[in-house]
């Protein structure tokens, strides 16, 4: 299958960011943009007027007029249908964002970017985005370097974790801001250490709390424990691997920390209701 245009690969040689405008006679041509697939930059897709049906790790998402959707590193997304759409995607490779935005981004109490823009904000994205693209079409859909068009991009995602912050805040307030951020760190500390790190204790060590203090604060904030969060982290990343690649269950239950993959094996199909084996079947008939 041809590759899209669009799509900036984890395997891209060097650095940089893509952009294009997007349509439905683009989004509709075969590519790699329909079938499920992950990366290590981040995708941002501004929707003018029109809608997208996307999924994002197997779930389903709208992003709709005058909306920002952005897929963050490790996502695995697809395209599932377009109407009359036009809008544009900005493929910024991780390395570029600033560190600061990238721990906002990690933090975050949700799990998809999904943001609903005013009008101010999003003529202020779309301008952004034009000023990115330039007057080159040549350089659209191409790795770009210039400094000007990577500052811009840098600018694009400060300013998407600053309208998210906006918007999380509101429904939070009803929370301390020493409770949201124990929990924006525990989010923080598990998307990196899920793979080693399975007890509920070992975060609490961590974040140096006590067990049941972070327990009842986590839960307090997001209405889950952290052993729902635990498994959540691990079985979207079990899910991805069983999709997105040829390893067997036993070889992704190792990938993941556990050495019995028999247990592996229940705690995923006790969570998710279907067995590892039956969920990558599942997956590659949907495909075909």
């Amino acid at each position: 299958m041809k590759k899209s245009p669009i799509i900036l690969k984890h395997d891209h040689d060097g650095s940089g960011i893509r952009i294009e405008p997007i349509d439905d006679l683009i989004l509709n041509e075969p590519s790699d943009f329909h079938e499920p697939h992950r990366h290590e930059h981040y995708i941002c897709i501004l929707v003018e007027k029109g809608f997208i049906e996307n999924s994002v790790d197997f779930r389903k998402t709208i992003i709709r007029k005058n909306s920002l959707f952005v897929s963050y590193p490790g996502q695995v997304h697809q395209l599932l249908k377009s109407t009359s759409v036009t809008g544009w995607v900005l493929a910024i490779d991780n390395k570029l964002v600033d560190d600061n935005v990238s721990s906002i981004l990690q933090q975050l109490l949700s799990e998809v970017i999904n943001l609903e823009l005013g009008s101010g904000e999003s003529k202020w994205f779309k301008n952004i985005l034009g000023l990115i693209a330039g007057t080159d079409s040549k350089e659209l859909g191409m790795v770009i370097n210039s400094q000007a068009q990577v500052t811009l991009a840098t600018a694009f995602m400060q300013q998407v974790a600053f309208v998210y912050q906006g918007r999380e805040q509101r429904f939070t307030l009803h929370h301390s801001a020493n409770s949201i951020y124990i929990t924006k760190k525990f989010k923080q500390v598990l998307k990196q250490q899920f793979r080693a790190l399975k007890r509920p204790g070992d975060y609490a060590e961590i974040l140096n709390i006590s067990v049941s203090h972070l327990n009842d604060t986590v839960k307090a904030v997001t209405g889950f424990s952290l052993t729902y969060h635990i498994q959540q982290e691990v079985l979207r990343e079990a899910q991805r691997l069983l999709f997105h690649s040829h390893f067997s269950v036993k070889e992704i239950a190792v990938l993941l920390g556990y050495e019995d993959y028999k247990y592996f094996n229940r705690l995923f199909s006790k969570v998710t209701g279907i067995s590892p084996g039956a969920f990558r079947k599942q997956e590659i008939s949907m495909e075909t």
